[in-house]
């Protein structure tokens, strides 16, 4: 008897270890032995086990029917003994049972309260089980009783409690059972907006846009895709992401499309764009045989934000359908809060790195606009064109695109285009062959080439002859280029920035500088400020020139007078930034001791005022009976004089008056100007 009991437990476990191995046949078949023995035994304790155990098999495989006799055959054995200990399992099939039968919320609720109240860890560990396989089941089914985070959540918890179980007791069934829970993950059969926001808050800052537009163009079948986002700096709505397929034209055609569906805050759909009288004749849609267009506005509280554009050029995938447009303005709905932090995010990343590369100082509201135009430059591969007057820091702005784009560890070639002689510009730019001309004694590649796979600066880009823009323009629309003397064309493979003082669209109308090269430079424009436009920057500025250029000289100064630095502030700066700094090194090489910089030394000179006469008569009338109230009459006057020359300037009024500045306002403050 002895014997038997024995080895009916020896098939039981075997039929465990087949079923752990996926050899459900097997494991059924010793089962069934183990359960006929422990019958021929009359075990009853036996019999319930593995007539439970199998039930847990046959639920694994979908046979219902046979699970529910099973566990009516349980309660049946085990219902006039004390077999408590079986009691939670046979409560467990029972509530898997009532989910297969609709009844879902009720079943889960029964494993939430069991994971909550039971105080023995192998009962928590499988109420944790079901709870993330019902609850991931509930969603695949729509009744969507869990939301995913709780799900995330109760997944969580589950690996960590069969993890230290099978830590504590070795036991194998926990270690596979947190294996399997690893594999379990929700897979709609549509797109359901509650999943991209589970996904999308794991993406980092810096691939979160590009995920998107993998997720979309792959969802869709889209072979374009593009992203734009408001600035709410600047009000304008700017590119955000960019599928590397759209070509030049389809980008401004879809930002048409964008800027129409924005207008109108209300999505489009155009179903085949060739055949659509109003899009034949845009240079995107001429020579396409198929292209079908989705956009769809970005809206957070009935205030747009921005918008998603989807294009299909492949007949093979069909037309955009209605459905298809549905369900991208579900996902636009729950993208709008999700990109608007992905941008933010990125955009405290992207200003972080652009501080990191210490040629920035600012953080005034222009200063704050130009990161935000790097930002955004900085994202995709198109030209840039930099706006700014002479001493602006236009080659910094270049410098810094460069190191924060994907070619950083490429060449980063500058020309300035003022500074080369006429006759060797085109030799410069494009190279030569040997013997091509006069002095050409060797093969010279030109900056075109130097940059290849960089950034090619191209400063003061107006002065290039007509005759050099041509050949520049084609350069970068036939990415190639061919050398003076040459007859075989080189590709190239290059970023193209340029930058210039002079207003090229007035260029353009005086005849100076070509109109369609203009066009193509002008998709990204960057505006550098002068420093009159931020002179609330000017004394980190100051400083900050000061510490480099004392670290220069192997000087000490104890920084800038309040003065030196309210009349810095004050200044024009024709010059700019650079004019700032060469004030500063003279203010340092005029500089005698380790006292704060004056403004003398800065070579700010007081004019000498003729001295000031208060003229007065016997019969003039000061206010006031006694000496100290006559005297304050005539310091009002006097302050009130002064402010007045000073068109109401404390600053300069203090140094005129030749007190500090915290005097005057206390004197103002007593008189009451």
């Amino acid at each position: 008897m002895q014997n038997k009991n024995g080895l009916s437990f020896c098939i039981f476990y075997e039929a465990k270890i087949y079923s752990s191995k996926k050899n459900y046949a097997k494991s059924l078949e010793c089962f069934d032995k183990a359960i006929s023995l422990a019958e021929g035994l009359n075990h009853s304790h036996y019999l319930a086990q593995f007539s439970l155990e199998k039930a847990e098999l046959l639920y694994e495989n979908g046979e219902f029917k046979e699970v529910k006799r099973l566990v009516q055959k349980s309660l049946e054995i085990t219902e006039n003994g004390d077999f408590e200990v079986f009691y939670y399992k046979i409560n467990n099939l029972t509530n898997l049972l009532k989910f297969e039968e609709g009844k879902h919320e009720e079943a889960i609720h029964f494993f939430k309260m069991v994971s909550e109240k039971s105080k023995q860890e192998n009962i928590t560990s499988d109420a944790l089980f079901y709870i993330t396989k019902l609850g991931i089941k509930s969603y695949d089914l729509g009744t969507k009783v869990l939301s995913l985070d709780e799900i995330d959540s109760y997944k969580e918890k589950a690996i960590e409690k069969a993890e230290l179980l099978f830590k504590e007791s070795n036991v194998l069934l926990y270690k596979i059972r947190a294996e399997k829970l690893k594999t379990l993950v929700f897979r709609p059969k549509t797109v359901s907006p509650d999943l991209l926001k589970s996904l999308v808050k794991w993406m980092n800052p810096e691939t979160a846009f590009s995920e998107i537009l993998g997720f979309l163009t792959d969802e869709y079948k889209a072979n374009g895709c593009q992203i734009i986002l408001k600035n709410e700096k600047t009000n304008e709505f700017e590119t955000c992401a960019i599928s590397s397929k759209l070509q030049d034209e389809e980008i401004d055609y879809s930002s048409g499309i964008l800027s129409k569906a924005i207008e109108n805050q209300k999505a489009i759909l155009i179903e085949d764009a060739t055949h659509t009288e109003q899009f034949q004749e845009n240079l995107s849609v001429v020579g396409k045989a198929f292209l079908s267009v989705i956009a769809v506005p970005l809206e957070i509280s009935g205030k747009i934000c921005g918008a998603l554009y989807l294009q299909r050029t492949k007949i093979k995938f069909g037309f955009f359908s209605k459905e298809d447009l549905k369900q991208v303005e579900d996902i636009a709905k729950v993208l709008s809060p999700i990109l608007l932090r992905q941008q933010e995010a990125l955009k405290l990343k992207i200003e972080s790195e652009i501080r990191g590369l210490g040629i920035f100082v600012g953080n005034s509201l222009k200063m704050q606009e130009l990161y935000s135009a790097i930002e955004n430059a900085s994202k995709v591969n198109f030209p840039v064109y930099i706006h700014g007057e002479t001493g602006t820091g236009k080659e910094l702005v270049a410098g810094a695109l460069h190191k924060l784009s994907n070619r950083n560890s490429k060449p980063f070639v500058v020309l300035n285009c003022a500074t080369i002689p006429k006759d060797l510009a085109e030799s410069e730019l494009f190279g030569h062959e040997k013997g091509s001309f006069t002095g050409a004694i060797s093969v010279k590649r030109g900056k075109f080439e130097l940059s290849n796979g960089g950034t090619l600066f191209l400063d003061e880009i107006g002065e290039l002859s007509l005759e050099l823009q041509a050949k520049f323009l084609r350069a970068i629309q036939e990415k190639e280029i061919t050398r003076v003397g040459g007859e075989k064309a080189v590709k190239i493979d290059l970023r193209v920035i340029v930058a210039t003082h002079k207003n090229l669209e007035n260029e353009v109308k005086k005849g100076n500088f070509r109109e369609d090269l203009y066009h193509r430079l002008n998709v990204l424009k960057i505006e550098v400020p002068p420093l009159r436009e931020r002179s609330e920057d000017i004394p980190l500025l100051a400083n900050f020139f000061l510490e480099k250029l004392c670290k220069d000289a192997g000087k000490k100064v104890a920084g800038l007078t309040p003065d030196s630095l309210i009349l810095l502030q004050e200044q024009n700066w024709s010059g700019n930034v650079r004019e700032l700094e060469n004030t500063i090194a003279k203010g340092l090489v005029m500089k005698k001791d380790n006292l704060p910089i004056n403004p003398k030394e800065l070579g700010f000179v007081q004019k000498n005022q003729p001295t000031k006469q208060i003229r007065t008569s016997e019969s003039e009338d000061f206010a006031g009976d006694t000496l100290d109230e006559k005297l304050d009459f005539v310091m009002k006057k006097i302050l009130a004089s002064e402010l007045k020359k000073n068109s109401g300037n404390k600053s300069k009024t203090a140094i005129t008056l030749d007190v500090k500045r915290e005097k005057l306002y206390r004197l103002l403050k007593k008189h009451n100007l």
